[in-house]
């Protein structure tokens, strides 16, 4: 610490160290911003992964029912094969009736089958086109965001060099401070909006634009101990006072 500094020239010093903070939160807020572009791409991957899951859930149920159908109608074959065989073999009128009652209930039940298997088959087919197309689309956004990615990283990059030499240079000016200033200044500016120490001018608080008491306002001009606004509690400074 720079202990021949005086009270106005740690206040001018600590009005710096508050501009590189303010240049800080801004590469900071900056920084922060850029994933927001990846944020978007990743939602829209993720709804397109939402749309195949459930395309594969729903391909699942019709193939379900595809199984379901053919088995009935191997099974109904089976039985139209037999009832012909009874045809063949009847005795009498009414058992003739009977074996092609059987038979047409069995080829009109074939027909319905035929027909379920037909539009299962039509059905996953256009879930295969669906998820082809979504899959295309989905491939697409990736690509967009390996490209968007690269483009955040180089960014980052920049940033992380910018807020370096800020640090650095916040560092190098904080050692003229009082460590109990500089500790007070941390503590408002982490309360009002990143400014802890604001200047009067003209009677005012230009943090909270509030008039001060004039004998506070003359006490700020004098400069002999470290006072702080009424209102808004920052600490107060004469700008350019010498």
């Amino acid at each position: 610490m720079n202990a021949t500094l005086s009270l106005r020239d740690q206040l001018k010093l600590l009005e710096q160290v508050q501009e590189l903070d303010v240049k800080i939160a801004t590469l900071d807020r900056k920084k922060g911003s850029l994933p927001d572009a990846l944020k978007e791409l990743d939602a829209k991957i993720a709804g397109f992964q939402k749309t195949l899951t459930a395309k594969a859930a729903e391909k699942e149920d019709i193939e379900k029912g595809q199984r379901q159908a053919k088995a009935a109608l191997e099974l109904n074959q089976d039985r139209l094969a037999r009832a012909s065989g009874k045809l063949e073999n009847v005795g009498n009128q009414q058992e003739f009736q009977a074996a092609s009652k059987e038979m047409e209930q069995l080829k009109k039940s074939n027909e319905e089958l035929a027909k379920q298997q037909a539009d299962f088959t039509a059905k996953l087919a256009a879930i295969a086109a669906e998820c082809a197309g979504v899959e295309a689309q989905m491939n697409e956004v990736k690509g967009e965001r390996d490209k968007v990615s690269q483009a955040v990283l180089g960014q980052v990059g920049e940033l992380d060099g910018s807020l370096g030499e800020v640090l650095n240079e916040r560092k190098e000016r904080v050692v003229g401070v009082r460590k109990d200033l500089l500790a007070r200044y941390d503590r408002l500016r982490g309360a009002r909006a990143g400014l802890g120490i604001v200047p009067a001018t003209g009677g005012r608080c230009n943090g909270c634009n509030m008039h001060l008491p004039p004998q506070l306002f003359n006490q700020v001009q004098r400069c002999e101990d470290i006072y702080n606004c009424p209102s808004c509690n920052r600490i107060l400074f004469i700008p350019g006072a010498r």
